[in-house]
């Protein structure tokens, strides 16, 4: 939203790849890997031990829980009622590093979605719940099976739970994906309703949870934290596919709304534009996050963040970079693989320093992006990575310490051991000791700063009035990671007394990560005599993510009485922030007035508060349409851009006749609102209208393209002269095709008869030799035109030269005809059309019922019955004939009017969004993914590209790709490429579609060399 805050975040996000460090190849297996060099990879555990491993955490005793998958891909319901997955236990009994023992810890579980050991138990998310799983007899089976947390929802993909994850302040936190809604009582008392993704939190006791981060993404999976606390997170779809970005790695901050846009985001508290990624991972389905906690790799690893990315098979390095109050990240590969069937699901930490590796292995299917060609029998297994001079601690997991026995002075003592295990356990131990708080508060000041920082997570954990008063003091701590670690323990438990404290932090001396956490403290803590201050800080910052803290604060105060006040005095960055707080809190008590008369304040920040104020307010249509009408005549073009475009007021649509045929208004500005005014606000009727757009058309040519466009796009029934003025331009052969199918278009409105020369005309646009978008508004006349017989075969025998993309559309014009010439003229030229290999059975079907058996016979030997087994033989057959690709060549087959892959699919910033983005396809795609997906599209679909069959009311019937929906609409984009809305009340039914919007068999309409070519130029983009 704040444009100039936006750019800093932009800039720190183009800091550089981490300089890679020089990489060895090693084999394993017959699978070769690429790793640095000083290290060695070993595989630890495999079939039969494990098959199909997908999530793991270690107990306090070093033995490994893994989560394994049955194979099976079944539908979710399906899975659930089943629960056919299980898990596993694994001990190394000879110490030898590699898993030689194993047991079945629990059998009969739903999907399984991450695990954690907490104090003796193991959590299981295995949506719709989260399983709590105790071994109360230690024979390595989970006799008592408890559900710690019930999200109550269960999506197609069952994304709707990953986790859980043990935060360092002690609450345990794990992700909501999908967009069913839920509802959760918050520790406020408060319900929160939502749609959103979510990274959510509570105590392992139990009792109300609260989110950290909402967004609008499809899938957050694994949680990290920082040595201070701050959550790290993986996600698909972190935005809209395009320029090669999708998924990523996101610094969560409390409070953020991150993206990608979607309506599921609406009603959740705003501070600006969306938050943006801190990592861009393009389309690498990331699951496994971790932070490496040793220095057993060397310095440069410790405290570095790991990610298995699915779909790149491999294992990336993050080193974060603190940029102002959020983190960037220098970014490079840790382990990588050649090997496509290598799926690296999860990445954690032994206690000896070295990493293990879990990958899956070839069985998933279910929602994944790959190819449908799932490989049961291609297993999975754990690897080992490790530096090779690393030296092995001594009793890594502390299992020789007599636990029970030590005080906590002794605890304390250990808090300073280089075996991070130990630590960590030393934490947990020293939080249940009833002497705790007090040797805390006697020994801080005399330890190392890395023990402060584990003592002020120790008292966090503890939670008491004592440990608070404690963390309290730590606020003054030399150590900013210290400091940290205090302030998110006052934040998690509001602790009011902090409050003073907490505001001296906003001194110059203190950084920006410490003031962003002291905004979320005293936010939650609730005092609002902090609300000016609050406002300050974010009057006086550049720095997006300490603006969002600061605004964020704000609104949980909820001091409107203060903000009132502050709206008359304040300007620039402070204004805007009290603008967007009171309108959030009590939009009651802003007027139409006050807003408007920001859009022209000299703050950019203002004017796009006061638009975004407006944006939720149609009830202030009149006031500000009135305002709008001084825009127009004044020529302030991005002013009226934007208020049109976030409007669906009706009073727009009064005041646009006028608007066009005022001589004072510029022709730019005519076409800037021409093409700002949201198509389907405008009416099927409006005389006044038709009478301008006549007017303008008549004497301004310039504005022609535009005039058509718009009235096309819109419901408008054209009457008057401006029916003739279409009527001329639909019968003249010399104008642009578009603009004469459009005015064709129009003119078919009105109930009129097209002359006898348009017909010749539109059998001439559907040719593939056309541009696709006269091809398409061509093939929309025809599906809208009541045919005669003469032009029924007429049509018939253009049908010979119809292109791809039109050929089943065109092709379904002709259900419940019986005419026996007709027939045979149809199976005639469809029989010479190249292209017939992608029409499709049901269609046929359709087309050719009524035209009896020996043309019903012969039409159908145009369109083989494709099964699994047939679809797998032709692809074997393309591969195996499969010339030698040429780049170059492949991707002017890629752009031309033969492939029409440009027409749905974008490579950087260039081409359709009706299906995947294709900037980096080669780094997650083989060579039989893709000449898999050319051949057969409807073998599987890309996340948030199935297609779906939406049912109207009325009886019709609609296949696409939905783009958007919310409790209103539908946006579908059609396989015809036309976006539509659709309103919920007209919808009876949305159904999944098992047929792509890409036509299938446009690998016929290639030639092998150019098939090859476009296969090869597709594997080039990396």
């Amino acid at each position: 939203m704040f444009q100039r805050i936006f750019h800093v975040w932009l800039a720190a996000t183009f800091l550089g790849t981490l300089a890679s460090a020089q990489m060895v190849e090693v084999t394993i297996d017959q699978r070769t890997f690429q790793i640095p060099a000083g290290f060695v990879l070993e595989k630890v555990a495999g079939p039969p031990l494990i098959e199909r491993p997908i999530s793991a955490d270690f107990d306090d005793r070093g033995r490994l829980f893994v989560t394994e998958s049955s194979g099976t891909n079944d539908n979710v319901q399906s899975q659930l009622e089943q629960k056919p997955h299980r898990i596993l236990r694994l001990e190394d009994t000879d110490g030898d590093g590699s898993y030689d023992q194993r047991t079945v810890f629990a059998e009969d579980m739903m999907f399984p979605e991450g695990a954690m050991w907490l104090d003796g138990s193991l959590y299981v998310a295995a949506p719709p719940e989260i399983w709590k799983l105790t071994d109360t007899n230690d024979d390595g089976v989970a006799e008592r099976r408890e559900v710690w947390f019930d999200g109550k929802t269960l999506t197609g993909c069952a994304n709707d739970l990953h986790g859980p994850y043990a935060g360092p302040d002690g609450y345990v936190y794990w992700c909501k994906g999908a967009f069913a809604e839920q509802t959760h009582t918050l520790p406020t008392g408060q319900t929160l309703v939502s749609k959103a993704a979510h990274v959510f939190r509570r105590h392992p006791d139990g009792g109300p949870l609260e989110p950290v981060m909402t967004g609008g993404m499809d899938n957050p999976v694994e949680v990290a934290f920082s040595a201070g606390g701050e959550r790290f997170f993986t996600t698909t779809f972190f935005q809209h596919p395009g320029g090669g970005k999708r998924d990523g790695l996101v610094h969560a901050i409390y409070g953020g709304v991150y993206g990608k846009q979607h309506s599921v985001i609406d009603g959740h508290w705003r501070t600006g534009d969306l938050m943006p990624v801190m990592t861009h991972l393009g389309a690498a389905a990331p699951s496994g996050l971790m932070r490496i906690e040793s220095n057993a790799a060397g310095n440069d690893y410790q405290n570095c963040l790991l990610a298995s990315l699915f779909n790149m098979h491999k294992v990336t390095r993050h080193q974060l970079i603190p940029e102002g109050a959020r983190f960037a990240s220098l970014d490079s590969d840790f382990v990588t693989s050649d090997d496509l069937d290598f799926h690296p699901t999860d990445v954690l930490e032994d206690a000896d320093g070295s990493i293990l590796i879990v990958d899956t292995g070839g069985w998933y299917k279910l929602c994944c992006p790959t190819s449908q060609l799932h490989k049961p029998d291609v297993l999975g297994g754990i690897y080992r990575i490790r530096r090779s001079d690393a030296a092995k601690p001594i009793d890594p997991w502390g299992t020789q310490i007599r636990w029970d026995a030590l005080t906590a002075d002794e605890l304390i003592l250990l808090l300073r051991d280089d075996r991070w295990k130990v630590t960590q356990r030393a934490v947990r131990e020293l939080a249940v000791r009833t002497d705790a708080v007090k040797r805390i508060q006697s020994r801080v000041r005399h330890e190392p700063g890395h023990v402060r920082n584990r003592l002020a997570w120790t008292l966090c954990h503890i939670g008491s009035n004592d440990a608070l008063h404690c963390l309290v003091e730590l606020l003054a701590d030399e150590d900013s990671q210290v400091r940290h670690a205090a302030i998110h323990g006052l934040a998690l438990h509001r602790f009011k007394p902090a409050v003073t404290p907490l505001r001296k932090l906003f001194s110059s001396s203190n950084g920006a990560q410490n003031q962003r956490a002291a905004c979320e403290a005293l936010g939650r803590i609730g005092d609002a005599s902090v609300t000016e201050m609050l406002l300050d800080v974010a009057a006086g910052t550049e720095d997006l993510v300490l603006y969002h803290s600061a605004l964020y604060a704000v609104l949980e105060l909820g001091d409107v009485v203060t903000l009132l006040e502050q709206l008359k005095s304040r300007t620039g960055r402070g204004q805007a922030a009290v603008l967007m707080a009171v309108e959030q809190l009590a939009p009651n008590q802003l007027t139409p007035e006050t807003v408007l008369s920001e859009l022209e304040s000299d703050s950019p920040e203002v004017v796009v508060a006061a638009k975004w104020v407006l944006s939720r307010h149609s009830d202030w249509s009149a006031q500000t349409t009135n305002m709008m009408d001084e825009f127009v005549r004044h020529g302030k073009a991005e002013l009226v851009a934007d208020l049109i475009t976030n409007s669906r007021s009706a009073e727009i649509q009064k005041r646009l006749p006028a608007w066009l045929i005022d001589d004072q208004i510029s022709d730019e500005m005519k076409q800037l609102v021409l093409r700002s005014i949201p198509w389907e606000s405008s009416p099927s009727s409006d005389i006044p209208l038709c009478n301008a757009l006549a007017e303008l058309f008549q004497h301004n040519e310039k504005l022609r393209s535009d005039i058509l466009s718009f009235s096309a796009a819109s419901q408008l029934v054209p009457t008057g002269p401006f029916v003739t003025q279409l009527e001329e331009l639909s019968q003249n052969d010399q104008t642009d095709a578009l603009q004469r199918l459009q005015a064709i278009s129009l003119v078919l409105r009105t109930n009129k008869e097209l002359s006898p020369t348009v017909f010749p005309f539109l059998l001439s646009a559907i040719e593939a030799t056309q541009h696709v978008a006269v091809q398409d508004q061509a093939t929309h006349i025809l599906q809208t035109m009541s045919l005669t017989e003469v032009q029924r075969l007429q049509l018939a025998t253009a049908m010979r030269k119809v292109g791809p993309l039109q050929l089943n559309r065109v092709t379904a014009l002709f259900a419940k005809q019986a005419d026996l010439q007709l027939g045979e003229t149809l199976l005639k030229s469809l029989q010479q059309n190249s292209a017939v290999g992608v029409l499709q059975q049901g269609v046929m079907t359709e087309a050719f019922g009524g035209f009896g058996d020996s043309v019903r016979r012969q039409a159908n030997l145009l369109v083989p019955e494709w099964n699994l087994e047939t679809q797998q033989q032709k692809l074997s057959e393309l591969l195996a004939t499969l010339p030698e690709g040429d780049v170059r060549n492949g991707l002017k087959v890629f752009r031309s009017q033969k492939a029409l892959c440009s027409e749905c699919h974008s490579l950087g910033y260039l081409g359709g969004d009706i299906g995947p983005d294709l900037s980096h396809i080669g780094k997650i795609r083989s060579k039989t993914d893709l000449l898999e997906s050319i051949a057969f599209p409807s073998a599987s679909f890309v996340r948030s590209y199935e297609p779906v069959n939406v049912i109207t009311v009325d009886g019709k019937a609609l296949t696409g790709v939905m783009k958007d929906s919310d409790d209103a609409r539908v946006r579908l984009v059609t396989s015809d490429r036309k976006e539509i809305q659709i309103e919920r009340q007209q919808i009876e039914s949305i159904e999944p579609s098992h047929v792509s919007v890409m036509p299938s068999g446009l690998a016929s309409n290639l030639s092998p060399q150019e098939l090859a070519d476009l296969v090869a130029f597709l594997l080039s983009t990396k």
